[in-house]
């Protein structure tokens, strides 16, 4: 049996951390939306990132104790 170990690399911010990561055959990218975090990222931003990716590429969000606006925003 194979086993195949999934990549996520979390905390993207600019779009060529992204796209390299992406080249390098990651399989998730995590955006971070907690407003207090360093690697804080906001909506639009990360939006715009993400429709420069991959289809096959899963984009991952983390929220900290967030309003239910924020979420469906994102969503």
């Amino acid at each position: 049996m194979t086993i195949k170990t999934l990549v996520k690399v979390c905390g993207v911010t600019r779009l060529e951390d992204a796209l390299e990561a992406a080249n390098c055959g990651v399989d998730a990218l995590g955006f971070n939306f907690y407003s207090l975090s360093p690697r804080h990222i906001d909506v639009s931003e990360a939006a715009s990132i993400s429709t420069r990716l991959p289809d096959n590429l899963a984009k991952v969000g983390l929220f900290v104790n967030a309003d239910v606006d924020l979420i469906e925003k994102v969503l």
